[in-house]
């Protein structure tokens, strides 16, 4: 607060008087909130986030996938948000099967009958 406050000329900033001694008061009680905000921000995106931010946004798409590296789970995470965006055709869902982390699978297409076969080999 002391860098934010001294260019105004508003406070005379000694070290050791009223003013400076209710700066660092308010620093004790501010800081832990500006660090906390940070962390929220950081946790609200895929490609920062490094705990929480990622395991709820898995939660929506599958499970947890703790035993991933941190890297990887952005990296699926950041792919099933671009499927979403894809036209529903079955080149669209298998783009989408790899983006959630399925590695072995086929797909059978039946246009006659209007329908699709999934075989998962993971």
């Amino acid at each position: 607060m002391r860098d934010k406050l001294s260019p105004l000329g508003l406070y005379r900033l000694s070290e050791g008087d009223v003013t400076d001694a209710e700066l660092k008061a308010y620093a004790e009680g501010l800081d832990p909130l500006f660090e906390l905000i940070d962390e929220l921000e950081r946790e609200g995106f895929i490609p920062t986030a490094e705990s929480y931010g990622l395991s709820s946004r898995e939660g929506f798409i599958d499970r947890e996938k703790s035993a991933l590296t941190v890297e990887r789970r952005r990296e699926l995470l950041l792919g099933a948000e671009r499927s979403r965006m894809l036209s529903p055709s079955a080149a669209a869902f298998r783009q989408y099967l790899s983006d959630i982390g399925l590695l072995s699978f086929s797909i059978g297409e039946h246009p006659t009958r209007q329908r699709m076969d999934l075989y998962v080999n993971d």
